[in-house]
């Protein structure tokens, strides 16, 4: 994704993070917006992102479970945030 398609995918997850009126698929824009932050490289705005995918998750939600595993990747990688 270039600059402009990061912008375009931010502004996306972010209205679907808004109107989301199903939990899961809030869950689901939160992933995704995630995923962005991290390709550019704001490492602190993912975080933020994959741990409001994690909030109030069900044991056993797979969106959650990808919101987990891309935080232990952060983590591992020795990548600090405050």
């Amino acid at each position: 994704l270039g600059g402009d398609r990061f912008d375009e995918a931010e502004t996306w997850f972010r209205r679907a993070v808004s109107q989301a009126d199903d939990i899961a698929v809030g869950r689901a824009a939160y992933v995704g917006l995630g995923d962005v932050m991290l390709a550019r490289g704001d490492i602190r705005a993912a975080a933020e992102a994959y741990q409001r995918a994690l909030a109030d998750a069900a044991p056993g939600d797979s969106t959650a479970e990808q919101a987990r595993q891309r935080l232990n990747r952060i983590g591992s990688a020795g990548t600090a945030f405050p």
